[in-house]
């Protein structure tokens, strides 16, 4: 399992004495049962006001994820920040930090999260910006191979040595309210004003 599967999480001293308690219930959504919490807390002055966590995600986008966590805190999802956004297509693990909610409260939604686990939990002083990702690690795994070993063993000199075509998801190019492709061509042809710009 990956790092964000360990929950290593703080259990603050102000849960254990009352200042910061939870409490749950199980709801009927869409004809399932869900596991619904409420907060009742005062937040510690001596503690940082974001909780970070690693996210492990699997085929969710980082949008979809953050809006499912935001149904069940029920809050904002301008509250969350995070360095990018990760593909839908793949099992993604990357950190998340969120305004004032408790390492406990995020942790006891693991027990009805789908595809979605949350760990290693840490309270500091300032959120996550886009600009401060450093990179990204990818791991890439090739299955229903056909060829011959000699086709295979070719296939992946060639990739070594000349490497591939990339892949863009749709984040790259925008939703369908701003077709941000269609900007971009409007911008190297010079038609500013099909982009809004002056």
């Amino acid at each position: 399992m990956s790092s964000a599967g360990r929950l290593e999480g703080e259990t603050d001293s102000s849960a254990q004495s009352g200042e910061d308690s939870l409490e749950t219930k199980t709801e009927e959504r869409d004809g399932k049962k869900a596991l619904a919490a409420s907060r009742k807390h005062s937040w510690p002055k001596n503690r940082g006001s974001f909780c970070h966590f690693v996210l492990y995600k699997e085929n969710k986008d980082t949008m979809d994820a953050i809006n499912v966590l935001s149904k069940f805190l029920r809050v904002c999802p301008n509250v969350f920040s995070y360095m990018c956004t990760k593909d839908k297509r793949a099992i993604t693990v990357q950190e998340i930090a969120v305004l004032k909610i408790s390492a406990e409260w995020l942790a006891h939604l693991n027990k009805c999260l789908m595809n979605l686990k949350l760990g290693n939990f840490s309270y500091k002083k300032h959120p996550l910006k886009l600009e401060e990702l450093q990179g990204n690690h990818f791991t890439v795994i090739l299955r229903n191979i056909s060829g011959s070993q000699e086709q295979v063993e070719q296939a992946m000199t060639s990739l070594k040595d000349r490497g591939f075509i990339n892949y863009y998801g749709m984040q790259r190019f925008g939703t369908t309210a701003i077709p941000t492709h269609q900007v971009g061509r409007a911008i190297t042809g010079r038609y500013y004003r099909t982009t809004g710009r002056r």
